[in-house]
């Protein structure tokens, strides 16, 4: 119950975050009054809506979402791995992680486009999630 509530809410924050930067397309988070889902989840769930972000950003090109990672990696406290409800915030990139295997065109008719992201949020503080993902925005913009 703890952990739930506590990465639910700074889930909620992190999303919020993203949802207003201009570098990003869009943002997937059944908090958000934006998610399609988002009126069946008040519904069903309580005391928050769980640790998982999505998101994908404007931005394509590969080398450039590298320099986001790096620079994440390296001005804050997520990891960048392929894993769900960890302690610590984790990074996932599905294009070349869980969903390598499917054929480009399968993949993207998921929603799993060049710059989809999955962020799994720990115990950090969500600042300095925050500030991570602000600086490696920067970077790439």
């Amino acid at each position: 119950e703890l952990r739930w509530k506590r990465v639910s809410e700074t889930a909620l924050t992190v999303a919020t975050f993203l949802e207003k930067n201009r570098a990003i397309e869009k943002v997937l988070y059944p908090g958000l009054p934006s998610h399609p889902g988002h009126a069946i989840a008040k519904k069903q769930t309580q005391g928050g809506y769980g640790a998982i972000v999505s998101f994908v950003i404007k931005q394509k090109n590969t080398k450039k979402l590298k320099r986001f990672v790096d620079t994440l990696r390296t001005n804050s406290p997520i990891v960048y791995g392929e894993s769900l409800a960890s302690p610590e915030t984790i990074l996932a990139y599905p294009p070349l992680m869980s969903h390598k295997s499917l054929p480009d065109d399968v993949r993207e008719s998921l929603g799993i486009t060049d710059g989809f992201f999955r962020l799994s949020v720990g115990f950090e503080d969500a600042e300095d999630i925050i500030h991570g993902l602000r600086e490696g925005l920067a970077a790439i913009s």
